[in-house]
């Protein structure tokens, strides 16, 4: 059986004192960008494989005696301002959950703006290169499907969000489809039939289609077992606000949801509070992205303090085991989200489907123009 290279090996081979050896390989700062990129050609040519066991007594050693500082990541944003990204709340908790997670384990998270004045993609590289900062945090962009054209050679580098659509790169991301599903799940045992879904368009795009794909999966589940289950039509429109509230109230009075699952940034609150209409008695809202853990909407908390966290966890194993450039096979760590009730849900008595009768008679809500209605449960919408 080959014997296991050493540090001390790649000491020998490179003339240096295992010591330095070790803090290139971390890409530590005060090692020279050259030593550094020496020192792993050398570790990479002799099939150097970290000690798990080792690697385990070290990080447990920098717990009892505090991390020391071991180098600068890069917290990478476009944007039309330097504080664009400050504008939701999801994308400061993104932002906090990976400086939090940084600082724990020795590492700087600088915030670095792509569209600063005079700053192209090459200069951008550059000056990152300059401040010896070789791991990159790509941020939510301002843009779906954007793309960046960084010299990734240089860089370890994980994505946030799916707005960056080139390179693909690592990435972590609230996982939108399981939170779309267990947000129905919910809604069906509140007892919750005629379920809308209404968003813009772009948004649903930006994830990917994450939510409306766990949506339209969770009813087919429910359709195969109850194949007279009303079904109510996306509602997913990039319009003007003129144009999109006409088109709105035309599908809502065709379709006439019980409860609408919707983004947290859209129109459908305002609009369901300009027409008169109150959640939840007329109406149930349910949120596929709640901006706080606390408060009272309900829906799923995507938990960005978590997903934040989890990439600087990504970043900092690529760079410790020396991973850089675009990825041949790029990976997706998911962050499960958390359901949490509130008061624009009621609980509903669910009518009789497919010969499954109700214990009780079937709620009653008020239709658009105040009168009572039934909710019809029992055939699909028109």
């Amino acid at each position: 059986m080959p014997q296991r290279v050493t540090l001390r090996d790649i000491a020998r081979k490179a003339k240096l004192h295992a010591s330095t050896v070790s803090r290139a390989l971390r890409n530590h700062p005060n090692v020279p960008p050259s030593t550094r990129l020496r020192v792993q050609k050398i570790s990479k040519k002799l099939g150097y494989i970290p000690d798990p066991k080792l690697a385990s007594l070290a990080i447990h050693l920098r717990n009892l005696h505090g991390v020391s500082y071991q180098a600068t990541l890069a917290w990478v944003f476009n944007g039309s301002n330097p504080n664009w990204w400050r504008g939701g709340s999801i994308y400061n908790d993104f932002y906090d959950g990976a400086r939090m997670r940084a600082e724990e384990l020795g590492y700087k998270l600088e915030i670095f703006w792509l569209n600063e004045a005079g700053m192209s993609m090459k200069r951008a590289s550059s000056v990152l290169r300059a401040r010896n900062i070789s791991g990159l945090v790509i941020a939510p962009l301002s843009r779906t499907f954007a793309r960046l054209n960084l010299d990734w050679s240089f860089f370890s580098t994980v994505a946030i969000g799916y707005s960056l659509i080139s390179p693909q790169l690592h990435r972590v991301a609230p996982n939108h489809f399981s939170a779309a599903k267990t947000l129905v799940h919910q809604l069906w045992s509140y007892g919750y039939r005629r379920i809308g879904f209404a968003s813009k368009a772009s948004l649903d795009q930006r994830m990917q289609h994450g939510w409306s794909g766990g949506y339209m999966t969770y009813l087919a589940e429910k359709l195969r077992r109850y194949p007279d289950a009303p079904i109510v039509p996306f509602f997913t429109r990039d319009l003007s606000p003129q144009r999109i509230e006409p088109s709105f109230w035309k599908w809502y009075e065709k379709y006439r949801p019980e409860v609408i699952i919707t983004p947290s940034a859209t129109f459908v609150p305002e609009l369901l509070k300009k027409r008169g209409l109150q959640v939840p008695r007329d109406v149930g809202l349910a949120y596929l992205n709640l901006q706080a853990e606390t408060g009272p909407q309900a829906g799923i908390y995507e938990k960005p303090v978590k997903v934040g966290a989890a990439a600087i966890e990504l970043l900092t194993g690529m760079l410790q085991h020396h991973e850089k450039g675009i990825p041949e096979s790029p990976k997706k760590v998911l962050i499960e989200g958390a359901w949490k009730d509130g008061n624009t849900l009621r609980k509903m008595v669910a009518p009789k489907i497919g010969g499954v009768a109700s214990k009780e008679p079937q709620s009653k809500q008020r239709g658009i123009n105040g009168s009572r209605r039934t909710s019809v449960g029992s055939r699909r919408c028109p």
